[in-house]
């Protein structure tokens, strides 16, 4: 479950986000001999999600890329034979190698098509060659969009089918929040077969429509009058410096996780720094053989330190970097390298020449008053108490927000979270019920959820489960009455089910709020929206933004 959930790039949150943190959980503790093959071939502990993201995900997917057929891939998870296993995960390995390299012979190939395009008059780019393999069009597609800033189309007309009509297959990735499904929608009567959503495509055409095509989805996008060829401005979850990094600061971030779609991975910022002991070097498969792929390692620096961090730059060139000497603001994600056993970054994009920041961060104090005895320190006006341990980061966010509103500081003044069963939860509520329903009083909705610890999502739940096993409710100006009505419902066991597992999942998110560390809570909250802006190089964005190849989504 949690290899599907953050290798397709589902939604980490609610239910999802549970599933996925359960799954991490099981993936430490498999004894499928498959996966702790695949563990074993990307050289990761599968303890967190990236070894889903940057791991095993790619290297399942490469397979129906390069070979079509991911049958195999099916028995690679479910077999127990571990001498099979071990045969296919070396299968597996060297699809996901012969994938990298046909990732960048293909880019390479496509942006020399691109040096014939005049950019200022083209809004989509749609690129075709007969000779393009169609499982990697989509990454690749994706890595041009983000670069120049255009949704962007690969299309391959070379196809081993007999058909009557020669048709070009490929795939589509939009970019600053461009529908591409409607815009490829737009010339449906021009395409064979299309399908997708906002960010993504697959579709067919007739080639001889590929011009007719290219000319109308450009004219379509140009009548829309969004803005073209800017960089997308890339979000900072936290400014640190060199002296930051490290294990402690790793251990704070990684409460986050898991990390994916919804909840991607922190975003660090470090201004005025510089790159030394820079090489590169090309990859190389299971075999040895060299792979034409690229990466850079370098080691980073500022004023903060004598010391220097080391860094990857996954598909960049060495000549790419700052000169030495030079100074740049560098956006990176902080990583742990299971194989070497360091702490590093993974740059991400880097902002020469003007250092400007859009920065829009409004502040009040967050004291920490966890576990003490909040009745005893003195009321104050100037203060907001947070009594209950959050449910979600929009409860705390919620919270904040209304404090700042009134300019108080925010007080978190919870006692350690309730470490009762969930069952145990269910009778003092049904209690409680029996108790408003006998004396036929009212009770106050917020106080009762404080006293149960119950969150929104589970008191809905408490309600429905209540009401399944035979009591009515009504709400009305913040209070609630209960009656017994005797109608037992027929799904009664699968209501309370899903109560239990909604306080099961509370508990375990006050949990992470009780012992997150405050420089963490201080950091997302009061860092509100800074943004890396935009160069202005002649046109051409100073910002580069490095797609990594290895966070991998099935192609359309």
């Amino acid at each position: 479950m949690a290899i599907g959930l953050i290798a397709d790039l589902v939604q980490l949150s609610g239910d999802c986000r549970y599933l996925a943190q359960l799954g991490i959980q099981q993936l430490q503790q498999t004894t499928r001999p498959g996966i702790a093959q695949l563990l074993e071939r990307c050289q990761r502990s599968g303890d967190r999600p990236t070894d889903i993201a940057f791991g095993i995900g790619p290297r399942i997917n490469a397979v129906s890329r390069i070979q079509g057929d991911a049958r195999f891939c099916v028995e690679l998870l479910t077999s127990r034979d571990e001498q099979r296993c071990q045969e296919l995960a070396w299968e597996t390995e060297l699809a996901n190698t012969r994938r990298k390299s046909l990732q960048a012979e293909v880019t390479a190939q496509a942006k020399r098509q691109l040096e014939q395009l005049d950019l200022s008059t083209t809004s989509v780019i749609v690129l075709e060659d007969p000779q393009w393999p169609g499982g990697v069009l989509g990454l690749v597609a994706g890595q041009i969009a983000q670069e120049f800033g255009r949704p962007t189309i690969l299309l391959s007309s070379g196809s081993d089918r007999q058909e009557a009509v020669p048709l070009a297959r490929g795939s589509a990735r939009s970019v600053n929040n461009i529908d591409l499904y409607e815009l490829v929608k737009s010339q449906a009567d021009l395409l064979h077969r299309f399908g997708g959503h906002p960010f993504a495509a697959g579709l067919s055409l007739p080639l001889k429509n590929l011009e007719l095509f290219r000319d109308g989805i450009n004219q379509r996008l140009r009548q829309t009058g969004i803005e073209l060829g800017l960089a997308p401005l890339v979000s900072v979850d936290l400014v640190v410096t060199v002296a930051d990094l490290g294990k402690s600061l790793f251990r704070e971030l990684k409460l986050l996780e898991p990390c994916g779609m919804g909840n991607p991975v922190p975003k660090l910022l470090i201004q005025n720094c510089y790159f030394q002991g820079v090489f590169n070097r090309n990859l190389k498969d299971a075999t040895g053989k060299t792979v034409k792929y690229i990466k850079t390692e370098f080691e980073l620096g500022d004023d903060s330190s004598n010391r220097t961090f080391p860094g990857l730059w996954w598909g960049h060139y060495k000549e790419e970097l700052p000169p030495l000497g030079d100074r740049c603001d560098a956006l990176v994600e902080l990583d742990f390298n299971t194989h070497q056993k360091r702490y590093e970054v993974r740059l991400i994009a880097l902002q020469t020449g003007d250092r400007y920041l859009s920065q829009s961060v409004s502040e009040i104090p967050l004291l920490d008053w966890r576990g003490q005895d909040a009745v005893a320190i003195a009321e104050d006006s100037a203060i907001k108490r947070l009594a209950l341990a959050p449910a979600s980061w929009d409860e705390l966010q919620r919270y904040y927000h209304q404090a700042l509103r009134a300019q108080q500081a925010l007080a978190l003044a919870y006692s350690p979270p309730s470490e009762q069963t969930p069952e145990s939860v269910w009778k003092h509520l049904v209690g409680i019920a029996k108790y408003l329903s006998r004396l036929a009083k009212t009770a106050d909705i917020k106080q009762l959820q404080t006293k149960l610890q119950l969150g929104d999502r589970s008191w809905e739940r408490g309600l429905a489960a209540l009401t399944a096993v035979g009591f009515s409710y009504r709400e009305l100006a913040g209070e609630i009455s209960i009656n017994w009505s005797g109608n037992l419902a027929d799904s009664w066991e699968e209501s309370v089910e899903r109560f239990f597992a909604a306080v099961e999942e509370e508990q375990f998110q006050r949990q992470y709020f009780y012992h997150i560390p405050l420089s963490t809570l201080q950091g997302i909250l009061a860092q509100g929206s800074i943004t890396l802006a935009p160069g202005s190089n002649s046109g051409q964005s100073a910002l580069t933004a490095a797609i990594n190849p290895d966070f991998d989504a099935t192609s359309l």
